[in-house]
């Protein structure tokens, strides 16, 4: 799963892990806390995260247990809002400083952290929160050099992935959004529009293996409305419904020729490796020709 999949789910299993926590707060024990890492895939559970919440079960602590499980779902290490940790006996824990402070003693200026999960951060601060231009550095890979306002990011940024992805241009609230180009690991490229993590607005994909590219309107991250598809001695023009050409469109030849037509939706059975599996129909766009034009 590439790094833009895992950050489109994060949201969803956010609301799970909160669901969990609030289970948690109404009947809370050190079996309930065991069966919920164990629901969410997590080993390792910290012996004294669990003495922790025995002694003392606060917003503070639910807070670090839904972090903790945002980190297993994305797949490596996640940035928090506020670089607090606890301690064995429960006080906060900020990790190694150096730099400059206010006179409440809070992290306030230029400043070089290293936090207690081994991620290091070296930038701006402001009363205690990334702010201002910084670069994060992840303990399992990954780097973001860029903007921040009140510890997410925000503004313009550019986040390598440990994926060997890359992502240049605007964050809103710490998701992708506005103009922005993402480098995938095949070597393709979008660079576009966004919204909320996802291709959205008007952008260009090209593809690195064939040189072809798709030029057009994307919605939740999928082809969607006017669009054209350009190949090396021709390409499409029409309209595109979940990644696939629909209704009327056509296309244009490098050598002087318009081919016309229709898109319709027509079924295709696919027949099963063995004996043991059944055949699958499915649906697929065909390609109607309505006439070949020539073009002056």
């Amino acid at each position: 799963m590439s790094a833009e999949d895992q950050d489109n789910k994060i949201g969803r299993h956010s609301l799970l892990c909160i669901a969990f926590v609030d289970l948690l707060k109404k009947s809370f024990d050190k079996v309930n806390l065991k069966i919920l890492l164990k629901i969410l895939g997590i080993s390792g559970c910290p012996v004294t995260v669990i003495r922790i919440m025995e002694k003392l079960h606060t917003d503070v602590h639910t807070r670090l247990i839904v972090r903790c499980l945002f980190v297993r779902s994305r797949g490596f290490t996640e940035m928090s809002s506020d670089e607090e940790s606890l301690d064995e006996e429960g006080a906060p824990y900020l990790g190694e400083y150096e730099g400059e402070r206010n006179e409440s003693e809070e992290r306030h200026g230029k400043g070089k952290a290293k936090l207690p999960n081994g991620d290091e951060y070296e930038g701006e601060y402001l009363h205690g929160k990334r702010h201002g231009q910084g670069t994060y550095k992840f303990q399992g890979g990954g780097k973001y050099t860029g903007s921040y306002m009140n510890g997410i990011k925000h503004g313009e940024g550019t986040f390598v992935y440990p994926d060997g992805s890359k992502y240049e241009g605007y964050w809103v609230n710490d998701v992708r959004q506005g103009h922005g180009k993402y480098t995938y690991p095949n070597g393709d490229i979008y660079e576009g529009e966004w919204a909320e993590n996802q291709r959205h607005g008007h952008g260009v994909y090209s593809y690195a293996v064939t040189g072809s590219k798709y030029s057009g309107m994307w919605v939740h991250g999928k082809m969607e409305d006017a669009g054209e598809l350009i190949h090396a001695n021709h390409r499409f023009v029409g309209c595109f419904q979940q990644n696939q050409p629909k209704g009327k469109g056509k296309y244009i030849f490098d050598h002087g020729c318009e081919m016309r037509g229709t898109y319709e939706l027509a079924e295709v059975v696919l027949e099963p490796d063995n004996e043991e599996e059944e055949s699958v129909t499915i649906l697929e766009p065909k390609w109607r020709i309505q006439e070949l034009v020539s073009i002056d």
